[in-house]
């Protein structure tokens, strides 16, 4: 039987200086996604959605493992309608920490599982600029407020769908930067297992 080697696709390095990866292995038809959430992570995960659906495996379930400290919140809501609108099953491990945009990706699985000591790290909306000149200050701030509000209840209908959880608890959860344990994550109906 022919092995199919396992492709990494580089999205470049994090903050800490370490290397972004997504690994995907098309045999076993498994993505690991230990990058920050970025446009290319995007990228690179539209490339692998359009390799899995030209290949005539045997098997639909697609697992991915994700361990990631977020990233962009508009493209971690890409990854989600990417996976979604896949026609693929899916099913998301988290590993170690997701956080942030990474959450969205977590909840885009069928089937939504977590190691035993990883965790969820729920944060509020925070958008990062360049500090902009004093004469477009208010500006800037207006149009950060009005992106505030649209991802925020974005996010929070995501949530919402994949999870027990009401708006009011999403935001004490984001309020007070809860890392949710994975007993909390099933009491909370945002994963189906604990491995």
């Amino acid at each position: 039987m022919k092995n199919f080697p396992k492709i990494v696709r580089d999205a470049g390095q994090g903050g800490d200086g370490e290397d972004n990866k997504i690994i995907f292995n098309l045999k076993t038809r498994r993505i690991d996604v230990f990058c920050r959430i970025d446009r290319n992570a995007v990228l690179m995960m539209q490339s692998i959605i359009e390799e899995l659906k030209r290949d005539k495996g045997k098997t639909k379930l697609v697992t991915m493992v994700v361990d990631t400290d977020g990233g962009l919140a508009f493209q971690g809501l890409a990854i989600y309608d990417l996976v979604k609108n896949s026609g693929l099953k899916f099913r998301t491990i988290v590993l170690g920490e997701v956080a942030s945009a990474g959450l969205a990706v977590v909840l885009a699985g069928d089937e939504r599982w977590m190691h035993k000591h990883a965790s969820l790290h729920f944060h509020a909306t925070a958008m990062q600029f360049m500090k902009p000149k004093e004469s477009i200050e208010q500006h800037e701030e207006d149009i950060q407020r009005g992106q505030k509000r649209v991802i925020n209840r974005l996010y929070y209908e995501i949530t919402m769908a994949n999870s027990n959880l009401t708006n009011a608890q999403i935001r004490r959860l984001e309020r007070n930067e809860i890392c949710t344990t994975a007993e909390q994550a099933l009491k909370f109906g945002l994963i189906h297992k604990i491995i």
